[in-house]
């Protein structure tokens, strides 16, 4: 018991590597080689997902957003129309934009109404065709 004691002492411990120099880098070195090989197909997984708790409410939600609509990410939402700057057919996007946007946990809506009071608003002019 008392060698053993002895083994965990930090002082054995560093007078092995200074006396042993040649086999400590040789040591280091395998340990590095060992963990470098698992490199190649090392994942680092830092989505929304990974690191929430599995079983909140939130989770679940966001799972079956997930699953119906694919991505996290963003939603495209597209309007067609016969002609999109048709004072009436604009109106109705912008509408359309204004409703998107007040909708809980939308950060963002880009619309070509919202694009064109961005131009306006910097002084430009926006092409009415």
């Amino acid at each position: 018991m008392k060698r053993f004691l002895e083994s965990l002492d930090y002082r054995v411990w560093l007078r092995a590597i200074v006396d042993n120099p040649t086999r400590t880098i040789l040591l280091i070195l395998l340990v590095t080689l060992l963990l470098g090989f698992r490199i190649p197909t090392m994942q680092i997984r830092a989505s929304v997902y990974e690191v929430s708790v599995k079983n909140s409410v939130e989770n679940r939600n966001y799972q079956r957003f997930l699953k119906e609509f694919g991505s996290g990410e963003y939603i495209m939402v597209v309007a067609k129309g016969e002609n999109i700057f048709d004072p009436e057919t604009f109106a109705k996007v912008r509408r359309l934009s204004k409703k998107l946007s007040s909708l809980h946990g939308v950060t963002r809506v880009v619309s070509l109404p919202e694009v064109k009071d961005q131009i306006v608003s910097m002084g430009g002019e926006f092409l009415e065709v």
